[in-house]
């Protein structure tokens, strides 16, 4: 029995909406109390409001990242299924955790609770990413003419982020607040080697 196939735009409408809603949820948790003196001003805006600015910039940097990469892979996607659509929901719920993750961290920045579920949390959504990627690959739902080696590429370009959330959750145990730091590094990564694959896939249609 085949399975019953869906169309992929309202999966893409529904995946906008859900990440526009993420984000822009992110920075309700940056917050100014009224009715404060210069000085308390200077104090509450160095010791909260600057570092709330930070913990959102943050997470928009990686819900965008999350977004770019499913966007780039729905974008070669042509049909989906009840499985896929399932998958996207369950990724897209996960990514929903995201904002209360960074309200949980922007209060407990040194608990190595609050990291945990930080790391968790964006292990869990990058993983199920993963999955989807790779089973709309291997039921054939792409578009015609997208290469093995731009397939293998993209799933290098999600796994580099999850590797380093994987190292991260050892290294929380002991040095909780330096984790926060170092989560821009995979974010680098992973855009570097997109550029990489662009240039190939650029150059590929050049000699095609």
């Amino acid at each position: 029995m085949k399975p019953t196939l869906l169309d992929i735009r309202r999966i893409n409408a529904l995946t906008d909406a859900t990440f526009g809603v993420a984000m822009t949820i992110l920075i309700l948790s940056v917050e100014m109390p009224e009715d404060l003196t210069t000085e308390n001003m200077l104090i509450m805006f160095k010791d909260h409001v600057l570092p709330s600015l930070l913990i959102y910039g943050l997470g928009f940097v990686i819900l965008g990242s999350f977004w770019n990469e499913s966007h780039s892979h729905n974008h070669l996607v042509f049909k989906s299924d009840v499985l896929s659509s399932w998958l996207y929901i369950l990724f897209l719920m996960i990514v929903c955790i995201i904002p209360f993750s960074s309200h949980f961290v922007l209060h407990y920045p040194n608990q190595k609770l609050s990291i945990l579920f930080y790391l968790f949390n964006l292990l869990v959504a990058k993983a199920i990413n993963i999955v989807l990627v790779y089973y709309t690959w291997k039921k054939n739902y792409l578009k015609p003419g997208i290469s093995k080696e731009h397939c293998r590429n993209v799933l290098l370009r999600n796994s580099i982020p999850a590797v380093f959330y994987i190292v991260y959750i050892p290294f929380a145990f002991y040095f909780s607040s330096w984790v926060l730091f170092l989560l821009p590094l995979p974010l680098l990564l992973q855009i570097f080697v997109g550029a990489l694959d662009a240039k190939v896939n650029k150059n590929e249609d050049f000699i095609s």
